[in-house]
């Protein structure tokens, strides 16, 4: 979502008050951010969080063949409830 948005990875850490090492490594799946920090990146992204989660339980379980979808088995997301 950040790079579809064209923020570098410098901007973003900025925006959230952290640095660009801790933005890698979280896009890389080596850490995780804490709800603190995840209500940060929604305000950075200015993105809602229950869109964020749809979009990336979206992303992890697409199979198709003109997308890239994410594969990290560090990551888990849980379907996001409808909204209907």
């Amino acid at each position: 979502m950040r790079e579809e948005r064209g923020i570098t990875q410098e901007e973003l850490a900025s925006r959230m008050n952290v640095n660009a090492q801790n933005i890698s490594s979280y896009e890389r799946g080596e850490r995780c951010p804490s709800l603190f920090w995840m209500n940060r990146l929604y305000s950075a992204l200015e993105i809602d969080p229950a869109k964020f989660t749809d979009e990336l339980y979206k992303k992890l379980n697409d199979n198709s063949a003109d997308s890239t979808p994410i594969s990290n088995t560090n990551i888990t997301v849980i379907k996001p409830a409808s909204s209907e």
